[in-house]
């Protein structure tokens, strides 16, 4: 079984390695965990290394990138530190959606684990987009992990105002016009 962990530093993804830890998986499983930094592209797919070239400005702040994204991994290889596990790490540039989803089919992967939002959500939103995109298209398998909410039972009840109850309903039906 092959599982590509995705994860980008933030608390949802380090949630997203605890639980992986915790599924009783095949002793043979291998776990890639995958960092994509972003990078911004405008209208036409430019993106600012297009535009800027070499500049030595953007080769420091392209190095510092890959170091953060090498640190992120180790940290998450020790989440998950003595598992039963072959582990493996990636850096990839790009859209994160696109090439998460790039690397989960080239891969052959069975499983993907990702955490319901990462660093750029809306605290409103319960969903990010990243994590909405590869539920949507992604061919394998895809276990979204999210903080454990408040049980109903402590949940304070909220008064639902009562809607009467339909016992029959008739609908128009669609008349066929053409004749045989």
């Amino acid at each position: 079984m092959k599982i590509l962990l995705v994860v980008d530093g933030s608390s949802y993804s380090e949630m997203a390695a605890e639980m992986l830890k915790t599924l009783q998986l095949p002793t043979k499983t291998e776990v890639t965990i995958l960092t994509v930094v972003p990078e911004a592209t405008f209208l036409g797919g430019i993106t600012f290394d297009a535009i800027r070239g070499g500049s030595q400005e953007r080769k420091k702040a392209r190095e510092e990138q890959r170091q953060k994204a090498a640190e992120l991994l180790q940290h998450m290889t020790q989440i998950l530190g003595e598992s039963k596990f072959k582990i493996g790490t990636l850096v990839r540039w790009g859209n994160p959606a696109e090439v998460i989803l790039r690397e989960a089919e080239g891969g052959n992967t069975s499983l993907i684990i990702v955490g319901a939002k990462g660093l750029t959500d809306a605290l409103s939103f319960r969903l990010g987009s990243v994590a909405l995109k590869i539920m949507k298209y992604a061919n394998a398998n895809v276990l979204l992990v999210k903080p454990k909410s408040t049980p109903a039972s402590k949940e304070p009840r909220k008064k639902v105002k009562q809607l009467p109850r339909v016992e029959s309903c008739l609908l128009p039906m669609a008349r066929n016009t053409q004749t045989l």
